[in-house]
C-alpha cells in the first residue's frame, strides 16, 4: 500500500482518495477487520472496513463485486491495476453513506476524522494574516504527528 497507488476516477471523491493517500500503509490497514487473517475474504468475498462517527466505531461490510469500465475499475483506480485496497475503502464509504453518488464532494479533513476518529481542525487560507505563524503551526502539527491535508474550494 502507497500513497502513489491511488488515482482519482469517474466519482468525485478527491477529498476522500486523499484522506486515504495520507493515512498511508500502517494506517490503512487498521481499517480493514479480519478474524481469520487478511487471506479469509477469499473464502467469503465480503470486506469489514471500520469508520467512526462521532467518536462511535461504524463497521461497514461490502462485497467484492466492484464496477468496471472497459480495463479498468471504474472509480478509483491504481496504476498497477491489482491494488483493491482503495477500491475497498471507497465502496465501503459510499456504502455507509448510502451510494457512489452521495460521496460525489465532501472535505478531506471530515473524511480523516471518519477514517481516524480525530477532531478535524480547518485553517481557511484566504483567512490567515499571518502566513509564518500558519507555517509554523502546521510544522508542529505534522512533528506532532496528526494527519494533514489540503483541499481546494469547488468551482464551477
Amino acid at each position: 500500500m502507497d500513497n502513489a497507488d491511488v488515482r482519482q476516477g469517474a466519482l468525485g471523491d478527491c477529498y476522500f482518495l486523499s484522506a486515504i493517500a495520507v493515512l498511508g500503509s500502517a494506517q490503512t490497514r487498521e481499517k480493514f477487520i479480519f478474524i481469520d487473517g487478511p487471506d479469509e475474504w477469499y473464502e467469503c468475498g465480503a470486506f469489514c472496513v471500520k469508520f467512526y462517527d462521532g467518536g462511535k466505531e461504524n463497521i461497514v461490510i461490502i462485497d467484492d463485486a466492484f464496477l468496471r469500465l472497459y480495463d479498468d475499475m471504474a472509480f478509483v483506480k491504481t496504476p498497477s491495476k491489482k491494488e483493491l485496497w482503495p477500491c475497498i475503502l471507497e465502496k465501503a464509504f459510499a456504502k455507509k453513506y448510502g451510494s457512489f453518488s452521495i460521496i460525489d464532494g465532501g472535505l478531506v479533513d471530515i473524511a480523516l476524522a471518519e477514517l481516524t476518529n480525530g477532531i478535524p481542525e480547518t485553517f481557511m487560507l484566504e483567512e490567515q494574516k499571518n502566513v509564518q505563524a500558519l507555517w509554523t503551526k502546521t510544522l508542529a502539527l505534522y512533528k506532532e504527528g496528526n494527519f494533514l491535508g489540503a483541499g481546494s474550494p469547488s468551482h464551477p
